[in-house]
């Protein structure tokens, strides 16, 4: 799992951003690997959870900005201050 200090660390995103917003903690880490452009392979590796879970997780998230794309997915992540 991803902590909080290696996400500031990645100078995209904050704890305190997600919390504030409140997308749920278990997509706030599919969002970091997302903006990370890791592969879903690299990304579900780095997770500890299968591809498809991921591939899963991925849907949720979209499903939860109300978008349909993940390059939908990152421009309204900036707009949400996200990023």
């Amino acid at each position: 799992m991803i902590s909080a200090h290696t996400v500031r660390g990645m100078g995209h995103l904050s704890s305190h951003d997600f919390t504030a917003r409140s997308l749920p903690e278990h997509l706030q880490v599919v969002l970091v690997q997302l903006l990370s452009g890791a592969t879903d392979q690299a990304a579900s590796n780095r997770l500890g959870i299968s591809a498809r879970t991921y591939s899963r997780r991925v849907s949720e998230l979209l499903d939860h900005m109300g978008v349909q794309s993940r390059f939908q997915g990152g421009v309204e992540a900036k707009r949400r201050g996200w990023v």
